[in-house]
């Protein structure tokens, strides 16, 4: 493949974790199709993945740090 071409498939990796201990909460993995929970028209697809896989947190008094 030519380096300046993307590769068409690949795999990415959505992880949740306590970021003193490492402790995971929670991943995924995301290969190209999202399932119908996750669908919202208001977010697109990467945020609605966040807001999902956050979702037992929020409320908690807990601070989210995203990075890309």
């Amino acid at each position: 493949m030519h380096k300046t071409l993307r590769a068409r498939f690949g795999l990415k990796t959505f992880v949740l974790a306590e970021y003193q201990t490492g402790y995971i909460f929670n991943f995924k993995f995301y290969t190209g199709q999202l399932v119908r929970e996750l669908k919202s028209n208001a977010l697109r697809i990467f945020g609605s993945l966040v807001l999902h896989s956050s979702k037992d947190l929020l409320q908690k008094g807990r601070t989210l740090f995203l990075d890309n």
